[in-house]
Parts: C-alpha cells; structure tokens; sequence
C-alpha cells in the first residue's frame, strides 16, 4: 500500500512538473512571439533598429550578467568558446537588425510569419554542414514550409514593400546560422552563461551602427513614452523574462513537448498585430501561416520518431530570439538540442 502510494505521489507530483513546465514554455513564447509587434510600436513611437536592439542587447546584457553574479555562477571560458560566442552574437544581431528594419516597412505579422520557416532552413543547413541524415518526410516538411512562406507573399494585396520582405526572408537566414554555430559552440556550457556571453557581443553591434549610421538610422532619445513602453517590454518581457521562463520550463519537459508548445509564437505575433496594430492578413497569408506552422510541428515529430528509434534524443532548436541550447539538465540526460 505504502509503495503504491509513493508511486501515486510521484506521479502526481511529474504532472504538476509537467503542466508548470507547460506553462511556463507557452509564456516564454508569447514573449518571443511579441518582438515584433513590440519592434513596431516603438518604431512608431520614434524609435529605429539600432536604438531599439542597442536598449535591448545593453540592459538584458547587463541584467543576466547581474544574474550570474547574484547565483555565483561566472565562469571562465575557453578562448574557443568565446570567439564561438561572438560569432553567435553577431548572426544574432544580424538577425534581429533584418527583422526589426522589416517591421518598419512591412506588417509585423507578415515578418513573424516568413521568420518562422527558419526551422525548416535549420534542418536543411543541418543535413548540409553536419551530414545530418535527411530523410523524405522531412523534405516533404520543407517543400511545405517554403509552400507556406510564398503563399504569404501575397503581392496581389499590393501592400508589401519589396525591400521589407528581403529584410524579413535575410532574418531567418543570419539566425538558422545562428542555430546552426550554436548546435556546437553550446555544448558544454550552461544556458544563462550563453545566453549572457551572446548578447553582449550582440550590443556593441548595435552601438556602433546606431553612432555611425551605417544603415541609414542613428541613435535616438527622441522616442515618445509610448515607444520607450516598447522598448522595455522588448528588453523585459520579451528577452529577459522570456529566455529565463524557457529555460525553467525545460527544466521540466521533454524537448518534444517543449518544441510543439513554442509554435505559438507566430500566433501570438498574429493575434497581437491584429489587436494593437490594426493589421489584417489576407485569406492567402493566413494559409500559408498555417503551413508554416504546421510544417515545424511536423518537422518535430519526425524527429522525434527518428530518433527515439536510434534510441535517443535529438532536439531541435525552436527557441526564440536569444534563447540558448542547452541547458544543465539536458547535459546530465545526454540531450543534444
């Protein structure tokens, strides 16, 4: 009897674990999934690329780093793994650079949508660099997803700025090479230490493109309180909180169910833009959102089947805009992400 009842305990206990974990993934991605949205409403409020990201990068950088210290958890890093991290750090701010510049040209919603086939470019770069088997599902999956990212380019609304869905298509681009440096450079290294290290190297970019003007906007204070709201809930909300509410709910998933629960994202952005930024997509664009979306769920379940029959592991990288590898309970289980 007592036996059983611990076993029931336990139980009880791995579910509440397990709807907490549920629960704090689907708030991690309503975060990430408002970048946009929030990129909007502070370019509107005054704001541009390079002050939004220099704010974000700068005070998330230092509030992890202040995290580290609180927990005593700095540690020094291999020259290599360093320089792993810069490079991260500078895929990272290209990627945020291209979508946020995006967002000022087109529906941030349209942006949130094309930025979400980056799993599908994942999977591809992955069988290319790494020699990651590739299997005809999965190239199903990718003809799908690249199906759905045409169908949102619905030039016939005659809306869309050409040069703002390049923006948009160029940021899944730098941040699949983001995932990809990063499937190695991580291995080894806990999450918040990464995550620390990668947007520190991501601030000074935007610092130095701010001052100089390189693409066309400098630095700015003349942003009204509605576009600094912006900016906070972009540093806060959606980087800090996000980050550390991802990485606590895997903590206490699977990667598979953690995976399928960040697909809320790009709904989030849509459901966001629709209710603050008066944004309407075409019945076309919804479509191909729907692709897109299914097409990373399906991605992951053929994972998942792949490998649970190679015995193992191996996770995908669906985590948003700084969100890093690994994380310690994943090393100790021998996970990969």
């Amino acid at each position: 009897m007592s036996g059983g009842g611990v076993a029931s305990d336990d139980e009880s206990n791995e579910s509440n674990d397990a709807l907490v974990g549920a629960l704090l993934v689907l708030a991690s991605g309503v975060g990430f999934g408002s970048v946009t949205v929030l990129a909007r409403i502070a370019f509107v409020g005054g704001s541009n690329a390079p002050t939004s990201l220099a704010f974000r990068f700068g005070l998330a950088a230092v509030i992890f780093w202040l995290l580290l210290l609180v927990r005593r958890r700095v540690r020094r890093l291999p020259a290599r793994s360093v320089a792993a991290f810069a490079l991260m750090g500078l895929l990272f701010a290209g990627s945020s650079t291209m979508s946020f510049m995006s967002v000022e040209r087109i529906p941030a919603s349209l942006s949130a949508l094309v930025f979400y086939i980056y799993p599908a470019m994942v999977t591809a770069g992955s069988a290319l660099l790494f020699g990651t088997r590739f299997s005809l599902p999965q190239l199903a999956v990718l003809v799908s997803a690249i199906t759905g990212c045409v169908l949102t380019v619905d030039m016939q609304s005659g809306t869309i700025d050409t040069f703002g869905l390049a923006l948009a298509f160029a940021a899944p681009c730098f941040y699949s090479s983001y995932v990809l440096v990063g499937s190695r450079a991580t291995v080894g290294v806990a999450p918040l230490n990464s995550s620390a290290w990668i947007i520190t190297f991501s601030a000074p970019l935007m610092i130095v493109l701010g001052i100089t003007g390189a693409f066309g906007d400098r630095l700015t204070t003349d942003i009204s309180t509605r576009g600094w709201a912006a900016i906070a809930g972009l540093t806060i909300f959606s980087t800090v909180i996000s980050i550390s509410t991802f990485l606590a709910g895997m903590a206490r998933l699977d990667p598979f169910r953690a995976s399928i629960l960040s697909t809320i994202e790009p709904v989030v952005s849509v459901i966001l833009a629709a209710l603050l930024l008066s944004e309407q997509l075409t019945p076309q664009q919804i479509l191909g959102g729907a692709m897109i979306v299914s097409s990373t769920i399906a991605l992951q379940i053929i994972q998942r089947r792949g490998t649970r029959s190679r015995g193992g592991w191996r996770r995908s990288q669906l985590v948003a805009a700084a969100s890093p590898p690994d994380d310690e309970r994943d090393q100790r289980h021998n996970h990969e992400r």
